[in-house]
């Protein structure tokens, strides 16, 4: 990847880049402003979530970036548990993995919170992500 930035690999990596919050009534996830559905600004609410409006679920985006269990389950749902690589099915042992390495990330670039969306992960069976990470670690 253009631009990769190396990081220590601890778990600062993992931890997505966050806009500046402009404070109440606008969204911490996108910075929009929040409206309630009659079009009033909502001055009280810091997020856009689908049991409010019609907007952009940002709620839910940022969800599945900072908790694990809820992007497996997001990608459980997607991929029903196949292999992205041989095509396995694995109900039990398939494993959540990141296309584009977090570690390789530049988490200033403007578009850098892509990388913790669901379009970055896919799944793999234990074997094929054994195969994956040993094969970014000799590169790195």
């Amino acid at each position: 990847m253009a631009g990769e930035q190396r990081f220590p690999l601890t778990t600062a990596h993992r931890k997505v880049p966050m806009p500046e919050w402009k404070g109440g009534g606008f969204c911490r996830w996108c910075n929009g402003a929040i409206n309630w559905p009659n079009g009033r600004p909502a001055p009280t609410r810091s997020w856009h979530s689908h049991r409010f409006s019609a907007e952009p679920d940002c709620q839910r985006l940022y969800a599945i970036v900072a908790f694990g269990n809820i992007a497996r389950w997001e990608i459980q749902e997607r991929d029903q548990c196949r292999c992205a690589k041989c095509g396995a099915t694995d109900k039990d042992g398939w494993q959540l993995d990141h296309i584009h390495p977090l570690h390789k990330v530049d988490r200033t670039a403007p578009d850098a919170r892509r990388y913790w969306t669901t379009e970055n992960y896919q799944t793999l069976c234990a074997k094929c992500h054994k195969q994956k990470s040993a094969g970014e670690a000799a590169v790195s």
